[in-house]
């Protein structure tokens, strides 16, 4: 499934990218010899006749990349009439709007695959939070474990209707919470009257979206998953299934408060014993004893049970008529462009890691999780992954459509264009920086894989 998955977002993200280049390349009379999908020895190759002209398509055995070669006028025995047709016989202005084609296709597909994910519909994580963390904006201003987002904006007057949790983190990653309050429209799980709830202006401390707020994730109910051998979990009794109802007469219906319970529990001390009360499925509530570990960790101390606790949070189904969707999937795309520029540039300026950065193998492994998740998971997926490359493509740097269109910027500057001796220069320094980023991105993905530990 990962390798068919990788495939397949890799033909269409590059047969779009390179269909951008190509079609506008012919729009302008530009004399298109060859459309390669892949590089290296060609698998599969077919003329055919497009635009008034004969254009030999391929498919490369490597399927990292394409290409698009158009006639140059430097190619020997042309006639007059076909160096006209050639690339660098336009004027800047077609041969910028040439090389710009390949990107915005990328990023024209990304709408198109996030709008059609809001129009076609899917289940979303209910925007019903969790236990805020103690102190944090959304604690003071009184948010508690169970509360419904219904609306959220700077005001209540802009206020826009909150679907899901992604609607909500979407909304949060996009609140400036230094500069300007905030209006939460909440339901709580007491009662079915809205309220609006007012969080001041406050210093985020470098986080962004909901963890500036202190809301950890979406409520997900008490129940218990995989047990750890040789635990205080096994040693007790504890059953996946389970459900904790209370534990020493405290109730709880939030699966984060009682893992910030556990942990809390050996903070100081070595935790006591405790009595956790619990439903079990076929035999109803039974009294277990335990006591939970202390273990070091490198902030400090904290209790362990050795179990997995929280059950999968309410699901609702999200979906939006035809242009309401095109709107979002403007909305989002655009959002998530500005996002992966500013990603890029926090680490240039090394106020962020560049460990995030993925290569092949972490692409392939994301597109087999996202195609085991769904179709619109894999739709989305590559809207991301296409809008990455749009960012990427347009990065000023030599061999990158970026650069090209830097050549064409000191050209329109200098009047003239730059040598051939200057040109292979940089696209030298061009191709050493992309091969160092590969390798990079590739000891990335051994790394967070755990792969490089096996040699």
């Amino acid at each position: 499934m990962t390798a068919l998955a990788f495939v397949l977002a890799l033909a269409i993200l590059i047969t779009v990218h390179e269909w951008g280049h190509y079609r506008v390349a012919v729009a302008f009379g530009v004399r298109v010899e060859k459309f390669s999908i892949g590089f290296g020895p060609a698998l599969l190759t077919w003329r055919s006749q497009q635009h008034g002209q004969e254009i030999e398509f391929a498919i490369g055995a490597i399927p990292l990349g394409g290409y698009v070669r158009m006639l140059d006028s430097q190619d020997a025995n042309l006639a007059p009439e076909q160096r006209a047709m050639a690339l660098d016989a336009k004027p800047l202005w077609v041969r910028s709007l040439v090389v710009l084609a390949g990107p915005v296709a990328n990023l024209v597909l990304a709408i198109f695959l996030t709008s059609t994910v809001f129009w076609s519909g899917q289940f979303e994580t209910k925007a019903v939070i969790a236990m805020p963390q103690m102190g944090s904006a959304a604690h003071v201003a009184g948010l508690k474990s169970g509360d419904t987002i219904l609306a959220a904006g700077s005001t209540q007057a802009d206020a826009q209707t909150i679907a899901s949790m992604e609607d909500l983190r979407w909304w949060a990653l996009n609140q400036d919470f230094g500069s300007q309050a905030s209006a939460l429209q909440v339901m709580s799980a007491q009662t079915s009257r809205p309220r609006w709830i007012t969080i001041a202006a406050f210093d985020p401390k470098n986080l962004q979206g909901l963890d500036a707020l202190g809301i950890s994730s979406a409520l997900s109910a008490p129940v218990l998953g995989q047990v750890q051998k040789s635990t205080p979990a096994e040693i007790a009794g504890l059953l996946p299934g389970d459900r904790v109802l209370r534990i020493d007469g405290q109730s709880f219906n939030d699966a984060t408060a009682l893992r910030q319970f556990i942990r809390h529990s050996g903070e100081f001390s070595a935790p006591s014993q405790q009595v956790w009360e619990i439903e079990r499925p076929h035999e109803g509530v039974l009294n277990l004893e335990i006591t939970p570990a202390r273990v070091a960790t490198d902030g400090g101390y904290i209790g362990r049970v050795g179990v997995q606790i929280g059950a999968r949070p309410e699901q609702v189904w999200v979906e939006y008529g035809f242009f309401e969707a095109l709107s979002k999937g403007l909305e989002r795309t655009f959002a998530i462009t500005a996002m992966t520029a500013n990603g890029l540039w926090q680490m240039l300026i090394g106020e962020a890691s560049a460990k995030s950065l993925t290569g092949p193998l972490g692409v392939a492994e994301f597109a087999g999780q996202a195609a085991e998740m769904g179709w619109t998971a894999y739709l989305s997926y590559l809207a991301l992954i296409s809008v990455s490359l749009f960012v990427l493509n347009m990065l000023p740097l030599p061999m990158l459509d970026g650069g090209h269109l830097m050549y064409y910027l000191l050209e329109a500057v200098r009047g003239r264009p730059l040598s051939s001796a200057a040109l292979g220069f940089m696209q030298r320094i061009g191709l050493c920086l992309i091969v160092a980023l590969m390798i990079f991105t590739f000891f990335n993905d051994l790394e967070r894989m755990g792969w490089l530990k096996l040699f």
